[in-house]
């Protein structure tokens, strides 16, 4: 029996050897700034690319909550790599609400969203939201407020 659990200790040691034997560590401290910049725009590419794949592509443009879009929160992503962050690559919204005595729009919040980054926001029946962007490119992602299984 002492025979069958050694040899079985020793097979379980040598195939975990071997399996971790394919994983390479990344020492970070050991990189120069050139690879830390390329593995970034690498770890950024990626993750957009995976936003991507979530969000809905989003255009500039004024949209009437109820009319143009629908109530709810809402994750809003720059598609710009970080990299290429400058004020030209920066996106930016306003939420808020007509004043009928005015006959205008008060802005109640405006936000920057910079290069490769996100910015979560709420709509409300009866406000407008305002995306202005040159050269980014944008993706509107729908959060839910409640998870699927609650009433």
């Amino acid at each position: 029996m002492k025979k069958l659990v050694v040899l079985m200790l020793t097979f379980v040691m040598i195939f975990s050897t071997v399996a971790f034997a394919g994983v390479e560590e990344v020492n970070l401290s050991e990189m120069s700034l050139d690879e830390l910049v390329s593995l970034r725009t690498q770890i950024t590419a990626e993750i957009n690319s995976r936003l991507e794949g979530n969000g809905e592509p989003f255009y500039p443009g004024l949209y009437e909550v109820g009319k143009d879009i629908k109530p709810g929160s809402y994750i809003i992503t720059n598609l710009t790599p970080e990299e290429e962050d400058s004020v030209d690559t920066w996106m930016d919204y306003y939420i808020g609400h007509y004043d009928d005595e005015k006959d205008d729009i008060v802005i109640d919040l405006h936000m920057y969203v910079h290069a490769g980054t996100s910015n979560m926001f709420t709509l409300e029946e009866g406000q407008v939201f305002k995306l202005y962007s040159d050269k980014s490119k944008a993706t509107l992602e729908v959060v839910e407020q409640k998870p699927s299984w609650a009433p």
